[in-house]
This record gives structure tokens, C-alpha cells and sequence, in this order.
């Protein structure tokens, strides 16, 4: 099956959990620290749910699957880059619509490699394409369209969104001339 899998476990008491310290730094920042890991489950994971298929219907075949969201409600939402599509299923793994389309309108994306959904319910993609972090809806309608001010990209986009709606991604930087392509081998700098 092409696409992607939900899986879980159960095992030990759901009301007992590993006992928790709670401290705040001196920054204001909270940590969290764990007395014990919970004891292993007693039953091997398993598929609990699998989305997909190799033939098909369109919005069941997937081609390059770069991320995958689930909202509060259990919708499930995955970016299939070869497709420049999000496509919604519900909890059950039905498919419900598609959000994007390959473009350069309003909620259309040109070259994205991943998205990440963030505490208010929108989802952005890291358009690279368009050098533009693109957030639409959970009904698919883009809400708004920031620049890339560092341009970056990767296979897949790892980046993050905090609760006061900044992006963040890591970035690395050298003094060193580029030389490309790399020489063959192995290659040293600093």
C-alpha cells in the first residue's frame, strides 16, 4: 500500500502515568522532567489505519508524500509534493477534499516540500517555488503569504511555527567559497 500508516499500542495503566516535575527556569521557560519511562506495552504496535492504495482513484495514489497533519478532530492531512496537493481524509481515512493545486494564485502552490499546521488551524507550506511560506485554511483558502527571507530548501521541510505565529528553521552558513559541484570524496570545512 503507497501512502502512509497510523499505528499504536496500548499497554500498561492509562491512569498511572510517570511522575512529573515541574520546574521554571530562570528565562521564565517551563521543563518538564520524568521520574521513569512508563513500563513497554504489553502488545506489539500495529497498523490501526492505512491510507492509499497502488491503483486507484487519483487522490488515493500518492506519489511523494512529504508531510502528514491531523487537526483536533482527528482530519488527516497529507502533502503529496509530486501532486502539489493536500489531501484531506477524516479520522476513518475517507477522503474528503483536496485544499491545493499546482499554481501561483490565491491557495495554489508551485514547488512546495512540506507543510506544518499551526495552533490556530492553518496550514503553511514552504513554498520554494515562489520563495513564499503559503498558510490556507482547513477548507483550503490561503489566508495569507509571507516571503522566504532565508532562502533554504531541503527534502523536507523541517521547520516550525510557535504560538506567536513566527516561523522557525534551521539555517547553517560558511566563509567558505562554493564550490559546485562538491569534489569527489570527502570534503572538509568549517
Amino acid at each position: 500500500v503507497v501512502g502512509c500508516a497510523v499505528s499504536g499500542c496500548g499497554g500498561g495503566d492509562a491512569d498511572a502515568g510517570p511522575e512529573v516535575v515541574v520546574d521554571t527556569l530562570l528565562n521564565g521557560a517551563v521543563r518538564l522532567r520524568y521520574a521513569a519511562l512508563p513500563p513497554p506495552a504489553s502488545e506489539p504496535a500495529g497498523i490501526e489505519l492505512s491510507i492509499g492504495a497502488v491503483e486507484g482513484e487519483a487522490h488515493e495514489i500518492f506519489g511523494d508524500v512529504r508531510s502528514i497533519e491531523a487537526d483536533p478532530d482527528g482530519n488527516i492531512y497529507i502533502f503529496d509534493t509530486q501532486a502539489t496537493e493536500v489531501r484531506v481524509f477524516d479520522p476513518d481515512g475517507q477522503y474528503v477534499r483536496t485544499l491545493t493545486r499546482k499554481g501561483g494564485g490565491p491557495g495554489e502552490i508551485m514547488e512546495a516540500n512540506g507543510m506544518v499546521l499551526d495552533r490556530t488551524g492553518t496550514l503553511w507550506l514552504h513554498d520554494h517555488g515562489q520563495w513564499q511560506m503559503v498558510g490556507i485554511d482547513l477548507d483550503g483558502k490561503e489566508v495569507a503569504r509571507h516571503p522566504i527571507h532565508v532562502l533554504s530548501y531541503g527534502y523536507v521541510y523541517d521547520g516550525a511555527v510557535d504560538d506567536s505565529g513566527r516561523f522557525w528553521k534551521f539555517t547553517s552558513h560558511s566563509d567558505d567559497d562554493d564550490v559546485f559541484p562538491p569534489p569527489n570524496g570527502l570534503n572538509e570545512g568549517t
